[in-house]
């Protein structure tokens, strides 16, 4: 039974290979080869992924066995490019980055290259009064200065001559003088091929009729007609005649010498790149006899333009050098420290430190010829302990009387001469609020006695005497002057204790009686003394010195007048 079905296996796997190789010998392809080809088939994607690789050598194909032409492609590419921007326009920019990358360095280092050679032309002609009218047409025109240069540089020039197929109004072949940078063929090409075609139809001219000069501004363009092709040239200024007699020439010679690539013209231009020969022939121009003029102007205005900027420049110089003196000048007076020198909106500014002592920086300003229209001083207050702003602060505070001399040395306040001894005693309180100062040296320094006899002092204090209203101490014009006498003499009376060193006081004295009310009658006497006190305080006499006291007329062996005011002197 096993055997049987042995012999039965091996009889189908006799047959399977049989199968194989009848099928190999009438389709070439074995089992596999013709599983990929159903796949193929039956699968439109793998399909797609198959022929992917031949289909841009089966499109050509089309198009060289004339089967599809390159216009009936054109629209649907169009439309896929269209679509493919307006779904991610981004895609776009980066396919064409390599190229437009090169492409835009390219015409920027060709613009550059005619500007320096524009530049170089403008200085080599010089400052004429042709030149300065250019430029001021120029400017009315709305032109650029080269263009009205190259304009007036020719009598005529051929900037361009185009090769365009009659009947299709494709461009064949296009030249450029090297002047003139090179513009849109194909755009130019189809311009004149549907004004041609609007003449023929708007004004129904013949067949043999054709457009042969078109004016566009300045520009004139030739027409020049061939039973397949025509000749444009574009062409500024008044061309001569003989410029038609030389494009002539030139579409017959490219018929002459392309008379089989026009009758076989199946849309590629490739062939009359040769046509480019014959094309450059009408690339003509014609200088202007430039004539040969006097420099005199040039040299007049080369010479005022000359004089005009060394005159400002030798101002500018002038002036800086008086400023650059005002500084020197400024920073070596003391009480002034230059932090900062320099120059804004056309001012110059000069920073630093001044110190209130120093000198005024404004009449310096001034008197090296500069105000605040051109020179702005900003100072910052501080305390300079240079030995003169120290002097000149001392002398400031401690008002020395004539006759004194201050000076100052390594935080020493040195003073000399010969003052009264208020003045002296003022000093050794007063001398620690000048800054810088930590000792006082007065050696040098002698005490004025040149006081009256105490015997007189005291005759002319006690000689006053002062009677008022009841609580009243107005003083009366006879008074006031003896209140100016008493005050001199009581002042005196200071200066005697600071010399002898004597405590010689003054008893303000103010008289009243017991009768009535005692008590009142003290209290408003001594409030009298006390207010007569203040006047001779704001008179200018120590209040020190004075000293208030009531004395009752009972008291007295012989009365005095009630609110009345004596003085009496006595040493304690």
């Amino acid at each position: 039974m096993e055997g049987d079905q042995r012999s039965q296996g091996f009889e189908q796997m006799h047959d399977g290979g049989k199968l194989n190789e009848l099928r190999k010998i009438l389709t070439g392809l074995d089992k596999e080869e013709l599983e990929r080809l159903h796949r193929l088939m039956s699968d439109p994607h793998e399909f797609a992924i198959e022929i992917s690789e031949f289909l841009p050598f089966s499109i050509r194909k089309l198009i060289e066995n004339g089967e599809i032409s390159k216009e009936e492609l054109l629209p649907f590419f169009e439309e896929v490019i269209q679509t493919s921007i307006q779904k991610n326009p981004q895609k776009l920019a980066d396919i064409l980055f390599p190229v437009m990358g090169p492409a835009i360095r390219k015409a920027v280092a060709e613009d550059l290259k005619k500007l320096i050679d524009s530049l170089n032309q403008t200085l080599e002609s010089g400052l004429s009064p042709r030149h300065l009218k250019m430029r001021l047409s120029a400017r009315v025109t709305g032109k650029s200065y080269a263009e009205m240069l190259l304009s007036q540089a020719y009598v005529y020039q051929v900037k361009q001559v185009f090769l365009i197929h009659r009947n299709t109004g494709l461009l064949l072949h296009h030249e450029t003088d090297s002047e003139t940078g090179a513009c849109a063929g194909d755009m130019v090409a189809s311009m004149l091929s549907a004004i041609g075609d609007f003449v023929k139809d708007s004004f129904q001219s013949g067949t043999n009729d054709a457009l042969d000069t078109i004016h566009v501004g300045e520009l004139n363009i030739w027409i020049e007609q061939g039973p397949h092709a025509v000749i444009a040239a574009i062409v500024e200024g008044n061309p001569p005649h003989e410029l038609r007699t030389v494009m002539k020439e030139a579409i017959e010679a490219v018929h002459f010498n392309h008379v089989y690539d026009f009758e076989k013209f199946n849309g590629d231009v490739s062939a009359f790149a040769l046509s480019g020969k014959f094309l450059q022939r009408c690339l003509q121009k014609q200088k202007k006899e430039q004539q040969k003029s006097n420099p005199v102007f040039a040299i007049a205005l080369l010479v005022l333009v000359l004089g005009v900027a060394g005159f400002f420049i030798y101002r500018n110089l002038e002036t800086r050098h008086r400023w650059n003196k005002f500084v020197t000048h400024v920073d070596e007076k003391q009480g002034i420290h230059i932090t900062g020198n320099n120059m804004s909106g056309g001012v110059f500014v000069l920073n630093g430190l001044r110190d209130a002592e120093a000198l005024n920086t404004d009449s310096m300003l001034h008197s090296f010829g500069f105000d605040s229209s051109n020179a702005r001083l900003i100072f910052t207050p501080f305390i300079s302990l240079e030995q003169e702003m120290v002097v000149k602060r001392a002398i400031r505070l401690l008002e020395p009387p004539q006759g004194v001399l201050i000076s100052f040395k390594e935080g020493v306040l040195i003073v000399s001469g010969e003052a009264d001894a208020v003045w002296i005693n003022r000093l050794k309180l007063d001398y620690v609020r000048v800054v810088g100062v930590n000792k006082l040296d007065v050696a040098a320094l002698t005490i004025m006695n040149n006081l009256p006899d105490l015997n007189m002092i005291i005759q002319a204090i006690e000689k006053h005497r002062f009677s008022f209203d009841i609580n009243d101490v107005e003083m009366d014009a006879v008074q006031k002057k003896k209140f100016d006498s008493l005050t001199m003499a009581a002042v005196q009376i200071g200066n005697f204790n600071i010399v002898n060193h004597r405590n010689m006081l003054i008893h303000v004295r103010s008289y009243s009686s017991k009768a009535v009310n005692k008590q009142a009658n003290e209290k408003v006497a001594l409030e009298r003394a006390r207010a007569f006190i203040k006047l001779l305080g704001q008179a200018g006499v120590s209040e020190s010195l004075l000293k208030a006291e009531v004395v009752f007329n009972e008291d007295l062996p012989v009365p005095q007048p009630v609110r009345s005011v004596s003085f009496n002197v006595f040493e304690e």
